[in-house]
Parts: structure tokens; C-alpha cells; sequence
């Protein structure tokens, strides 16, 4: 599973289609909207509200108002990427509009951080940025950054149902050209927060989820930790049955339950800035 880069830089000591400058009162605005537009395609994607912007951001303890950092278009009055920088020398976000010119307004931002930050006393720059953004690794190279190892994530499922609805919802046009089953789903000795047990039905008519069918055309055994690994893209449906982590009944039903987890499974990246940390 991609997560991100974590990057720390060491300090040591424009453009004209962009200009820099520091936050205004009522800017969050526009900095919750680019934020929500740049990273609704990264999976574990929560929409941010003005309000919990505010909380994690301008009234963290370690930021100062003159330690956000925007880049402005010069055209439009825009902005097209900020810096959210604590005096702690973490950047607890770093967001860019990409059909910019991503490099100018990262390297604008990350220069802009590293002065801050050295004048505030601080002995380092730390942040996270998806593996998969090439703009980032350019500058972080151009800038002597260190890529460190990939954090781990560990992830909880509060509400089984909820998520494969939502899954389902999200590929339905696909799901009901594709399978006519209703699948139950039973979890063996399952934490007694969460379902044992509900069921998914695709058909022509529809996708749904609930808590209990009438007649299952698959019944599915699993295990929480199985399943959650398989809609995470972490194991495969055939593993899982190999290992016997997953028991089908009927067993010849077997190669069309492999089909549909397969269909269910999220494979987009995963990314958290550290303004989601506490």
C-alpha cells in the first residue's frame, strides 16, 4: 500500500507568473477548497471543512499566521499552493494546484519554509508527500532533501457495511453488468464492535448492502483482519483462499466471489499530511 514520502532537509541558507505571501484572515477558503480538490483522488480522503482547517492548522500551537505561506497567480489572484509551516520545523501540509507549474510554486514554497524556519531557530524541515508526486522528488533532490522510509499506517474499520457501501456505490454501473449474487458475509470471532455478519447484493437492479438476506447465493467465512486486507489491496483473493483465510460455499462459486473482492478492492494511494496527526 503507498502511503507517502516523509521528507527532512537540513537548513542552510521568483517568479514572475507567481507571487508569495503570508495569510490572510478569510484565505482559508480558498485554501480548504484547493486542499479538497488536490487530494480527493488519494484514498483515506476526509473532505476538510473551514472549520477543521482552522483547528489543525491556524490554531495549531507551533503556527504562527506568518508562518502560511501562499502562492498567488498573478493572472487571476488565485492561490494555487500554500504551506502550513510550525515553528517545530514540521509542514504540516503542502498543497499545489497541479495544472500549474508545479515546480516553480513548490520550490517558491519549500524556500519560503526553509528560510522561516531557520530564523525561528529551527534545525530541520519535515513533511509528507505522496510517492507517486514526481514535482515533489524534484525539488526535494534540487533542494537536499532526504527521503525517509515509508511510515506505516495502520488502519481500523469501524463499520463494514458502511465502507463496502460506498465502494459498491462507487463502481455500481460496472458491478451490475457484471455479477447477479447476493453474498453474505460472516466474520469468525469478530471484535464486538463490529457486524459478524451482512450481505451484499448486485444485480440489474442495483447494489446494496444490508444486514441479512433470504437467500444467499454465496456465503463468505472470513476473518476481520482477512477481509480488511483484501478491500485494502494488501492481500489478494486468491492468497486468501489459498491460505484457506476465505471459506466459499457453494465451492464452485469460488472463481465468481474471487471476480467481485477483486472488483471491490481500493488500489488508490494512500496519503495523510501530518496536519491530520493530532
Amino acid at each position: 500500500m503507498n502511503i507517502a514520502h516523509t521528507c527532512v532537509h537540513a537548513l542552510t541558507k521568483g517568479s514572475s507568473e507567481y507571487s508569495l505571501r503570508t495569510y490572510r484572515e478569510g484565505d482559508e477558503i480558498a485554501l480548504v477548497h484547493l486542499f479538497n480538490e488536490v487530494h480527493s483522488k488519494y484514498a483515506g480522503f476526509v473532505p476538510r471543512t473551514i472549520e477543521y482547517w482552522r483547528w489543525c492548522c491556524l490554531e495549531r500551537p507551533d503556527v504562527e499566521r506568518d508562518g502560511i505561506f501562499e502562492v498567488v497567480d498573478h493572472n487571476n489572484g488565485n492561490v494555487v499552493g500554500y504551506a502550513v509551516v510550525g515553528r517545530s520545523g514540521n509542514v504540516w501540509e503542502l498543497c499545489y494546484d497541479s495544472t500549474h507549474d508545479g515546480d516553480k510554486i513548490v520550490s517558491l514554497l519549500l524556500d519560503k519554509a526553509a528560510s522561516y524556519l531557520k530564523k525561528v531557530g529551527a534545525t530541520s524541515i519535515t513533511f509528507n508527500a505522496p510517492q507517486e508526486n514526481r514535482v515533489v522528488k524534484k525539488v526535494c533532490r534540487k533542494l537536499g532533501f532526504e527521503v525517509l522510509p515509508t511510515p506505516r499506517m495502520i488502519i481500523t474499520v469501524q463499520n463494514f457495511p458502511k465502507l463496502v457501501s460506498l465502494i459498491l456505490e462507487s463502481k455500481k454501473e460496472e458491478l451490475m453488468t457484471r455479477f447477479d449474487e447476493a453474498v453474505l458475509i460472516k466474520f469468525n470471532e469478530a471484535p464486538f464492535w463490529i457486524s459478524d455478519t451482512f450481505f451484499i447484493e448486485i444485480s440489474r437492479d442495483g447494489v446494496q448492502v444490508g444486514d441479512e438476506t433470504q437467500s444467499p447465493t454465496i456465503q463468505v467465512e472470513t476473518d476481520v483482519i482477512t477481509f480488511s486486507s483484501l478491500l485494502f489491496g494488501i492481500l489478494s483473493p486468491l492468497q486468501s483462499v489459498m491460505r484457506l483465510k476465505l471459506r466459499v460455499k457453494p465451492f464452485w462459486k469460488t472463481l465468481t466471489l474471487l471476480k467481485l473482492l477483486s472488483s471491490l478492492q481500493m488500489k488508490t494511494t494512500w496519503f495523510f499530511p501530518l496536519s491530520d496527526l493530532g
